[in-house]
């Protein structure tokens, strides 16, 4: 167990890195084993109706046609087997941060940075 009033910042900043990467690694193993894959309805579906398409590009021109499908895709992240991989890449960067702002600290003895943590 670690004690929190004796324990260096980066020592608390290397740990909550770890948690942050197992919690996302867990919680992105178990959303990729309990959720299926998207089933989409081709004649519903926006992104392949080419009248949809066209009027997107008369009406914004080929910007317009660009956001719309950034929307769609951006949308999809949140959706299905996508979103376990999405959680796994934002927990990934969050641990990242952590660990490389560990690194980079100052420690508390006067040492460089990357050191090691005390």
């Amino acid at each position: 167990m670690i004690r929190w009033k004796k324990s260096s910042l980066r020592a608390r900043l290397y740990l909550i890195a770890a948690v942050i990467l197992l919690a996302g690694l867990s919680g992105s193993c178990a959303i990729y084993l309990t959720i299926g894959d998207i089933q989409r309805d081709p004649t519903t579906d926006l992104r392949i109706n080419k009248k949809y398409m066209h009027d997107l590009e008369l009406y914004g021109g080929k910007f317009n046609v660009f956001q719309d499908q950034f929307r769609q895709w951006f949308a999809d992240l949140w959706v299905g087997k996508q979103l376990a991989l999405t959680v796994l890449l934002v927990s990934a960067v969050l641990s990242g941060g952590c660990a490389l702002a560990a690194y980079h600290l100052v420690s508390d003895d006067g040492g460089k940075p990357g050191d090691g943590y005390q």
